[in-house]
């Protein structure tokens, strides 16, 4: 990571974070950069990050919202969007720089359906389908092939959580907890010729969760995994 980009990123998560959220909401956290540092034209970016983003489940990951309050906003090095929810409290921050780096930062679905739980098909769809938003992303900006990029994917507020399932008919009946760790990260490193093929994307979303799974202690079977993963690229939540 180029000093300029470490400092971008610095700076956008210290105006994430700055957002009075609840303590105990859940996160998820992606930070994407170029080994070398692109050059992508500013006003090209808010075009290419709304056609990117994946209809399929809720509120897409990178929300584009077109209400004042909540519209992307340009600054000297992109674009920055803060959707801030108060009466859920949810949010959505996310950023692109000109320079091809991508800032997330947003509290997880889980929160607002079951107290300190993580659903283990919920982190499947959403890390696929960050995964995908970045590879529908990097077509439209043309992105040469060879060209490597680095993705790290976390999530936060992790102790005490119990992994559930948000589909009934994938009930887990052992209770699988979180007791030591309160963050999962998984630093991934791929190509973008490699993530153009669906078979990259699968294994990247498997070795994002498989870290997270680990920390409850919970094995994922590769049906299951594949099932769910293979279902959202073709647009559908099983």
């Amino acid at each position: 990571m180029t000093a300029n980009q470490k400092q971008w990123f610095d700076r956008m998560k210290t105006e994430a974070r700055s957002i009075p959220l609840d303590k105990k909401r859940g996160i998820m956290e992606v930070e994407v950069f170029f080994d070398n540092e692109l050059s992508l034209q500013k006003r090209d970016i808010l075009t290419w990050a709304k056609d990117s983003t994946i209809k399929t489940f809720g509120w897409p990951i990178a929300v584009f919202l077109d209400r004042s309050e909540f519209k992307p906003q340009p600054d000297r090095d992109g674009h920055v969007a803060r959707v801030f929810d108060k009466s859920r409290g949810s949010l959505d921050f996310w950023a692109w720089n000109a320079i091809g780096a991508f800032y997330l930062y947003k509290t997880i679905f889980e929160d607002e359906r079951k107290e300190n739980a993580v659903f283990f098909d919920t982190r499947i769809i959403r890390v696929t389908e960050t995964l995908m938003y970045l590879r529908n992303f990097f077509r439209l900006a043309k992105i040469a092939g060879d060209t490597t990029v680095s993705i790290t994917v976390r999530h936060h507020q992790l102790q005490g959580r119990r992994l559930m399932s948000a589909n009934s008919s994938r009930m887990l009946f052992w209770e699988y907890l979180c007791v030591r760790e309160k963050t999962s990260e998984t630093v991934l490193t791929t190509n973008i010729d490699k993530l153009n093929n669906d078979e990259e994307i699968f294994l990247l979303a498997r070795n994002v969760t498989d870290e997270l799974f680990r920390l409850f202690n919970f094995e994922l079977s590769e049906a299951v995994f594949r099932d769910i993963a293979t279902n959202y690229l073709n647009g559908k939540v099983v």
